[in-house]
């Protein structure tokens, strides 16, 4: 079993450029180990409860979204599709939440959010 974070070096303090750095060689780690060379992109992420993908509306008028399930006075960040750093931005929060062990790399909350960094990527272009 893969140890996270995939770094075999000691932490940095939090905040510093070294720890930001190694972050960064994590996120790296993750991600090429969990792509295969030569695979082909994923479909776009369809959710598998509604069979819809994570798009406003889609998470607007499913009740079990992250949207909905969200506090009425919960603070919410949104990373927009077109944002040409929200897949990276996407990838580290994976990382951070596996690294916490808040998460396992085959958590089903990962694995769709993994799944949407690969859809903003290809409606970017980038794939």
């Amino acid at each position: 079993m893969r140890k996270f974070p995939p770094s075999a070096e000691p932490l940095a303090p939090v905040g510093s450029p070294e720890r930001r750095q190694q972050i960064a060689d994590d996120v790296e780690k993750l991600w090429g180990w969990m792509r295969r060379p030569g695979a082909a992109a994923p479909p776009r992420n369809r959710n598998e409860r509604t069979g819809a993908t994570m798009r406003k509306q889609d998470e607007i008028e499913d009740p079990g979204s992250c949207f909905n399930k969200a506090l009425e006075n919960e603070m919410l960040f949104v990373l927009l599709g077109r944002d040409k750093t929200a897949p990276n931005a996407i990838r580290f929060w994976c990382n951070e939440r596996i690294s916490a062990g808040k998460n396992k790399i085959t958590d089903r909350q990962i694995e769709e959010a993994l799944k949407c960094a690969d859809a903003m990527e290809s409606d970017q272009g980038l794939k």
